[in-house]
């Protein structure tokens, strides 16, 4: 076939495959363009500054772990001397002795304390029953009293001598020697001598 004088299709075929071939081309430089690694050069400075605080942190939690671990080792191979175990046990025995010691003084004291007290009060309860009787003999408010001791097991130095005397007491004298028998004064004046005359066995000169 004579293709001199016919229109040419070889610009146009070699055009359309360069065509194809630039087009080709421009997709397999796309294709390799996304298949590419990132350029990190182009990273911000945030991103720089973000990776360089991770491997910070990373290597503080390393250092800290090795610390942590090296001062465990260094506890657990610490044993306390053969001796220390007998002076601890030594001294707690002495604190607790010296405490044991003080709390029987305390004790002992606060025994005898209440054995006095009970003696003293013994005492006064069978001076006082003696002193009743003998009071509870007298016919006359002029005779003398046998004073009855107080809670403290001692004559008030205010005891009235004879009943007349303790007929005439005043208010605030009668309620002190009640107050000191361990009585509670109650009702007027007139009865409250007779409350204190019932007491030191003179029940009869009050009627």
């Amino acid at each position: 076939m004579d293709t001199t004088n016919g229109p040419s299709l070889a610009p146009l075929t070699t055009a359309s495959a360069t065509t194809v071939v630039v087009l080709s081309s421009d997709a397999a430089v796309a294709t390799n363009a996304s298949l590419r690694p990132p350029d990190t050069s182009a990273a911000s400075p945030k991103t720089h500054a973000s990776k360089r605080l991770r491997s910070s942190n990373s290597a503080g939690d390393v250092a800290a772990t090795t610390v942590a671990q090296t001062v465990t080792a260094a506890a657990s191979a610490v044993e306390p001397p053969v001796w220390f175990q007998a002076a601890v046990d030594a001294a707690l025995n002495v604190t607790f002795k010296a405490q044991l010691v003080t709390m029987n003084a305390a004790i002992d004291s606060a025994l005898k304390a209440q054995l006095i007290t009970i003696n003293v009060q013994a005492a006064a309860m069978e001076t006082r029953s003696i002193n009743r009787i003998m009071n509870s003999n007298i016919f006359k408010d002029s005779h003398t009293l046998f004073p009855l001791v107080n809670n403290s097991g001692q004559i008030p130095l205010n005891f009235p001598q004879t009943t007349a005397a303790m007929k005439n007491l005043q208010s605030a004298h009668v309620d002190a020697l009640l107050i000191g028998y361990g009585q509670t004064p109650d009702g007027t004046l007139d009865e409250r001598r007779k409350q204190l005359g019932a007491f030191c066995g003179l029940l009869s000169r009050f009627i």
